[in-house]
């Protein structure tokens, strides 16, 4: 496999026997896939429960194959990829699903239209698109045979990462020693730099830095320098000696920087939902899947769409709504701050009250 794909199958493996987990030292074992509808388009192996839900093959097929002749009938060419990347959803090195981008989605979605118009049928609810994440937020499966990105001549998953972001502070390294002219890699006496096209360069997974070609890293990993971070993962950089990302978006299982989410919106880990309000959580509609950003109990959602405090429920310093009237934020018993009524003033419905 070779391009992007490549690149990302790769850096599937790198993550999965790196150590550096984070969220996904739980994650569940891939399985051989089994349904016949979804051979030949080259993935091999599926994780349940899938995005809808389904326990296991047998349940995602029943329902699969009741689109069958929609399938058959091609309105879309990728009506068989989405479907089979929702039911049968494509299981990475890591043990986490890649679910199918919004664009496949849309492009299942218009081509197939027409179609149900004429059977009097409509788009089910459960594939909105808005549903599935847009490539340049997340990995996500944006085609699966018909790529133009790979250049493999075998069938593979083109993948796609989020683009590259602005990279702040980055030394100039030397070109000239980079791209020294070569023949052979005898040629190249920097450590771990091999000829190519002419040119001398990093061994891939390498790349350049003030002392030559040094690892890329994870998220996650030691580094000390911003390529090492963003050779592996766009829109991170080296902070601190670790590869960090970029304010405000936040980490994807170590794999990818995504874009923090407001309440209500779609999410992939709780970090993504905190990001924008501190006191939140993604409440998932599939374990450990997909779900949407929601507040925590103690607090409640006020006009502008921020997780504020309920009476008892933790507070910033000085971060008491008006709504709860004469409320402030103090340490309680358990030394966490909280929202309580001032000195004299009384709890009558939720709200605090001066006599």
């Amino acid at each position: 496999m070779t391009g992007l794909g490549g690149c990302v199958a790769l850096l599937l493996v790198l993550a999965a026997g790196s150590g550096t987990t984070g969220e996904g030292e739980d994650s569940r074992p891939c399985e051989a896939l089994q349904e016949e509808v979804c051979q030949g388009l080259g993935y091999h192996a599926t994780l349940f429960p899938n995005l809808l839900n389904h326990k296991s093959q047998d349940l995602a097929s029943e329902e699969l194959l009741s689109f069958l002749p929609l399938i058959e009938a091609e309105c879309s060419e990728v009506l068989r990829e989405f479907l089979c990347t929702l039911y049968m959803p494509v299981c990475t090195n890591y043990g986490f699903h890649l679910p199918p981008c919004r664009s496949l989605c849309k492009q299942a979605r218009e081509g197939c239209e027409q179609v149900l118009e004429e059977t009097e049928l409509r788009w089910p609810n459960k594939f909105d698109c808005t549903r599935f994440p847009e490539h340049h937020e997340l990995m996500c499966v944006l085609t699966l045979n018909h790529s133009s990105v790979t250049t493999s001549t075998t069938s593979s998953p083109a993948l796609t990462l989020p683009p590259a972001g602005t990279r702040t502070d980055l030394t100039p390294y030397p070109v000239a020693q980079q791209l020294t002219q070569c023949s052979s890699n005898v040629d190249c006496i920097l450590e771990r730099s091999v000829c190519r096209g002419g040119e001398c360069v990093c061994e891939y997974p390498r790349t350049w830095g003030p002392s030559g070609c040094e690892d890329s890293q994870i998220l996650g990993g030691q580094c000390t320098s911003n390529n090492q971070c963003t050779a592996v993962t766009p829109n991170s950089v080296c902070s601190d000696s670790l590869c960090t990302c970029l304010p405000p978006l936040t980490s994807y299982l170590n794999l990818a920087c995504i874009h923090a989410s407001v309440v209500g919106a779609m999410c992939y880990n709780n970090a993504q939902c905190r990001a924008v309000n501190k006191f939140s959580f993604c409440k998932f509609v599939v374990s450990e899947v997909v779900g949407a950003c929601t507040c925590d109990p103690d607090q409640f959602i006020d006009a502008q769409g921020r997780c504020v405090p309920r009476l008892g429920g933790r507070c910033n310093k000085g971060d008491c709504p008006r709504q709860l009237g004469a409320a402030s934020c103090q340490r309680g018993r358990d030394a966490v701050l909280k929202c309580f009524c001032r000195k004299k003033a009384v709890q009558r419905r939720g709200v605090c009250v001066l006599p």
